[in-house]
């Protein structure tokens, strides 16, 4: 697919430079203090092991009628200029460490238990990133707010409403995987971010109802996703035995996982009307 018409912040990844990227917004977005940290959207501790040097495929929406940009690339490699020193080294580096030694295990054991105190770590951690990776993304776009923002940032252990976060076993992987994308139909707005490395993917699902009373649609491509993805938030109440009884396999695999939840309704004929 040829550049032109990407958004501006594809083409400097496409540059080969150091990967750190501003953001659409010159205040940290947790405290509102200015930003002056660069915050590594994928922790050093993860970019520095041997198995992800290998590039992998990087694809973001910035703006909701956006084509996006599809390359190869080191996706974990990127920073973004969204948060101050403080949080930066204090609470988010926390959150960081509490879901280390869950990932690594995913990364090292071919089988494990996940208890609920494992899958709110992930989830914190997949959020976190996701609020991160966000603020490259035009502001009117977001769909995390800043009071979820701000909850995060004083509560330490508050995932958003309305929010989703699953964990699948990728298997033949070739490299690392960030996909995000932005959709919207009449009853919500949607955004919809995939990150894998390794065994394992993460899909956050972040929903906007426009009407609070009307619940939340949850239409899907058929697939076997119950048995493929475990919930890690809502978590279930047993613990979880990893991995999923059937693997996300390849590219093709992680491609159909990322757009699960992308389709346009059957009754509808509105192009834009699509979860």
């Amino acid at each position: 697919m040829p550049l032109a018409g990407y958004p501006a912040f594809l083409q400097y990844l496409q540059s080969g430079r150091v990967r750190r990227l501003l953001a659409m917004t010159s205040n940290c977005i947790f405290c509102g203090k200015p930003a002056n940290s660069v915050e590594d959207a994928f922790p050093k501790w993860l970019r520095r092991r041997k198995q992800f040097k290998s590039p992998g495929l990087v694809e973001h929406q910035r703006t909701l009628h956006a084509a996006p940009g599809t390359k190869r690339d080191n996706c974990l490699r990127i920073e973004v200029n969204c948060v101050c020193r403080k949080c930066n080294n204090e609470w988010m580096s926390v959150l960081q460490n509490r879901a280390k030694p869950v990932i690594v295990r995913l990364l090292e054991q071919p089988t494990d238990m996940l208890d609920d105190r494992d899958c709110k770590a992930l989830a914190l951690w997949a959020v976190m990133t996701c609020m991160v990776l966000e603020a490259l993304n035009e502001p009117e776009t977001w769909r995390f707010t800043d009071s979820e923002r701000d909850l995060l940032f004083k509560k330490r252990n508050q995932v958003p409403t309305f929010t989703f976060v699953w964990i699948a076993n990728w298997v033949n992987s070739t490299g690392q995987y960030y996909v995000s994308h932005l959709l919207e139909r009449r009853d919500c707005q949607v955004a919809v971010t995939t990150i894998a490395f390794g065994t394992v993917a993460f899909q956050v699902l972040k929903v906007v109802p426009r009407d609070a009373t009307s619940g939340i649609p949850m239409l899907q491509r058929p697939g076997p996703w119950e048995r493929a993805a475990f919930p890690v938030w809502p978590p279930l109440q047993a613990a979880l035995c990893w991995p999923p009884p059937i693997p996300i396999a390849s590219d093709a695999g992680l491609e159909a996982f990322e757009l699960r939840f992308s389709f346009t309704v059957p009754d509808s004929k509105d192009p834009s009307d699509q979860v």
